[in-house]
């Protein structure tokens, strides 16, 4: 029973992640959404969905626990189904799921997968993936560790900057976030780390290097990070690639989260009132990374030609982008509250 529950969220985690993927990408190309942050968000839902589904588990209408092999239902009783609609709350819900008719028990993906494996084999993979988990999670709270130690090396060397040298708009969010900003002069690019006090930490000869439109783009930059806590979910997503290794293109999701991350921080300064070329010319002087990615670099990206590319070409957002903004996310919505091949 604990062998086949545990394999089965672990083989409907890796086809969930997957058909929502599809989905969301889906959905981006036919609403031709544009706005960074709001990509943003739709591909952290996948993520989100990993630990969500959990919950959504109905071991009341469980064929497995009622003792029936759903290969052996009669011909005609077992239906794919495929529905939108809303939930008791009336919220929109879109859900893929097995059922059997017409009591409506609910079986798996998983299911139909374990009930064809002997019992060696389930035991043998269940053993696999769980040491995988172990061992991967050892690893994110290594890299974890480093991190934070890094982090306070870096604030017992540091020096403190006057908020006041900054522009009045930097200087609101700054004292709005209580962000606490530095001088250290081993990193080359600014940096922004702490998740409830939030640290910006400026290269030495920070403001020799930048002419001041240069400054406040780079410092409108990093705050949107503070602003939509994205160390936190940087921290989040980090761990769900850890624990659920296993799955298909879940790093390669990961660091495409991270570039749409780094442009919609990007289109945020922008907004700010930021030149977009000026933000360009920053980007081009900062091309040194910093030495652990779980910290909000100024040029943390994987792929810095599309990111310029991709800022050049940022328009105004107009009435008619914002009603299919509204529109996707309640796709998204739909997607969050619904069933992908679980029970």
């Amino acid at each position: 029973m604990i062998i086949h529950l545990i394999l089965n969220i672990f083989i409907n985690s890796v086809f969930s992640f997957l058909t929502i993927v599809l989905l969301i990408y889906a959905l981006l190309f036919l609403f031709r959404i544009k706005n960074q942050r709001v990509i943003y968000c739709a591909l952290m839902l996948p993520f989100i969905k990993l630990i969500t589904d959990i919950f959504y588990l109905n071991f009341s209408t469980w064929t497995f626990l009622k003792g029936i092999n759903p290969y052996f239902l009669q011909e005609g009783t077992r239906r794919l189904d495929a529905q939108i609609g809303l939930n008791a709350l009336y919220l929109p819900k879109f859900s893929i799921q097995f059922f059997s008719i017409p009591n409506h028990w609910s079986f798996s993906i998983g299911d139909l997968l374990l009930l064809k494996c002997p019992f060696e084999l389930k035991l043998f993979l269940l053993v696999v993936l769980l040491f995988g988990c172990v061992v991967s999670m050892l690893k994110c709270t290594q890299k974890i560790h480093n991190q934070r130690r890094w982090e306070k090396k870096v604030c017992m060397q540091s020096k403190v900057v006057d908020p006041c040298v900054f522009d009045s708009r930097l200087r609101k969010v700054i004292e709005k976030r209580k962000v606490e900003v530095l001088f250290f002069e081993k990193i080359h690019v600014p940096v922004v780390f702490g998740m409830f006090r939030p640290k910006l930490i400026l290269p030495e000869g920070f403001f020799s290097k930048y002419s001041q439109e240069e400054q406040n783009a780079i410092l409108a930059h990093e705050l949107k990070h503070v602003v939509w806590f994205d160390i936190l979910t940087a921290y989040f997503v980090t761990i769900i690639c850890h624990l659920f290794w296993f799955i298909p293109l879940i790093a390669r999701i990961k660091k495409h989260v991270f570039f749409h991350r780094e442009l919609a921080c990007d289109m945020g300064a922008i907004k700010q009132g930021c030149n977009k070329k000026i933000l360009v010319k920053a980007i081009l002087k900062t091309l040194d990374r910093p030495k652990f990615s779980l910290a909000m670099s100024f040029n943390q990206t994987h792929h810095m030609i599309l990111r310029l590319e991709t800022l050049l070409k940022i328009k105004k957002t107009y009435f008619f982008e914002i009603l299919l903004i509204c529109v996707f996310g309640g796709f998204l919505l739909a997607i969050l509250l619904g069933k992908f091949w679980i029970f």
